[in-house]
């Protein structure tokens, strides 16, 4: 649906992010690692996950996961260079400016520094 219909047949070239990971729908029968991969195997530049704690979901399993399918080629490195491509491109398009430093001064509560903290950690590999 992604790639032919949204992509080629409608030319849509932003980008996709998936719904939330996390609804009953999605949670109660797939893992997060499972419905991540599934997402972005199937298109999505980008996936939600909206109150994932780490003491309770597995961020660092689906980093893991998401490199192992990159390395067997399950999720070509194509795809996601080509998806991070688009998310680039739309920040570029930004009218402001996305200041990383000052994001991280909005985040005052202990549990929420540590789960950002942890997500990047993750995410550098």
């Amino acid at each position: 649906m992604i790639g032919g219909l949204l992509r080629a047949e409608l030319g849509f070239a932003g980008i996709v992010v998936s719904d939330d990971l996390e609804m009953a729908a999605l949670a109660s029968s797939h893992s997060l690692e499972s419905s991540g991969l599934a997402a972005l195997r199937a298109g999505s530049d980008q996936i939600i996950v909206s109150r994932m704690l780490l003491a309770e979901r597995c961020i660092p399993g689906l980093f893991a996961d998401l490199r192992l399918a990159i390395a067997d080629g399950a999720i070509p490195a194509a795809t996601v260079a080509t998806a991070l491509g688009r998310i680039r491109r739309f920040k570029k398009g930004l009218p402001w400016k996305v200041d990383a430093a000052a994001a991280r001064t909005v985040l005052r509560a202990p549990a929420h520094l540590k789960l950002r903290e942890e997500v990047e950690r993750h995410a550098r590999g």
